[in-house]
């Protein structure tokens, strides 16, 4: 837990007491198993891939690999989460370009994809954890490489001197014309003021991002719950476990805060966290499995 949230949870002890005022987390009572090599490679070697539809969803995919792994292999696996950030989405996808929800609407519609974050199954292996993401890696990878799969794309726009100097000379056009707005009516809009502190978050980032052998490595902070995601936008984006009963970030936001919607940081209170334990996911659920099967594979399983 990042320290905002350690001081959070110490002003909460006096009102909801000690064992109440740290966050849920989705790991909370929760024991992976740990497997040796040759047991991970059999779950690779077996997961299911026929079948797979081409506008599969990632947290549909990884459930049903989750389900099998268990069925299959009495596995008790992981989920491995990566959100991106709005400047992550800021610097990588929208290079930089302010874009209202109609234009982004419209590109969606046009085909283009933005993600906001992605998920699959993980399993320990000799106490380290091994991303299992058949749909985008050859084999079982840790978590860092399997992460820089995505987030390496970004690494790349940076390390290019052409397109970080075009990302660079745009994010400064931003900030130049907000602020002469600034300066000549004394004051902006909410509108306004998101997207300079968007911009001057990104080039905070990239001052930040450390370089090895000269080069630009984008990573990510590992956190414990979606709030810290949420509310610590200083990031270009963050890693999260959870036990394999996780669907989609909806119950992460539940065994969080008690909402399965995003809440304010106003709203983040010792109640909302105490809440947020009555929504601890400890089996499958039919819902997940059921709607997982036939939108990621196309078929109707009966749950059991």
């Amino acid at each position: 837990m990042n320290a905002k949230f350690q001081v959070l949870g110490l002003l909460l002890l006096g009102s909801v007491g000690a064992a109440s005022a740290a966050p849920t987390t989705p790991m909370t009572g929760y024991y992976p198993s740990d497997i040796s090599q040759q047991q991970m490679t059999r779950a690779w070697d077996t997961m299911r891939m026929e079948d797979l539809k081409g506008d599969s969803i990632c947290s549909n995919r990884a459930t049903v690999w989750n389900y099998e792994m268990k069925r299959r292999h009495n596995i008790d696996s992981k989920k491995t989460f990566i959100h991106f950030t709005a400047a992550y989405i800021h610097a990588n996808y929208d290079d930089g370009k302010h874009k209202s929800a109609f234009r982004r609407a419209l590109e969606v519609r046009m085909g283009k994809k933005v993600w906001y974050y992605h998920v699959a199954p993980s399993v320990v292996s000799e106490g380290e954890t091994y991303v299992m993401d058949k749909e985008f890696t050859e084999k079982p990878v840790v978590t860092a490489e399997w992460a820089d799969t995505f987030i390496g794309h970004l690494s790349k726009k940076l390390n290019d001197r052409e397109q970080r100097g075009e990302l660079l000379e745009r994010i400064h056009k931003n900030i130049r014309k907000i602020t002469k707005k600034l300066r000549k009516k004394g004051e902006i809009s909410e509108s306004d003021q998101k997207k300079l502190d968007l911009d001057r978050r990104v080039l905070r980032l990239i001052s930040k991002t450390p370089k090895v052998d000269g080069k630009y490595k984008v990573e990510c902070k590992v956190i414990e719950n979606i709030a810290d995601h949420m509310f610590d936008p200083e990031a270009w984006c963050h890693l999260q476990d959870t036990s394999m009963y996780y669907w989609n970030p909806r119950n992460l936001n539940a065994v969080n805060f008690g909402s399965y919607f995003p809440i304010s940081e106003e709203e983040y209170t010792a109640e909302a966290i105490e809440s947020g334990a009555n929504f601890i996911e400890n089996s499958f659920s039919e819902e997940s499995i059921v709607q997982s099967y036939k939108q990621a594979f196309g078929l109707d399983v009966e749950f059991k």
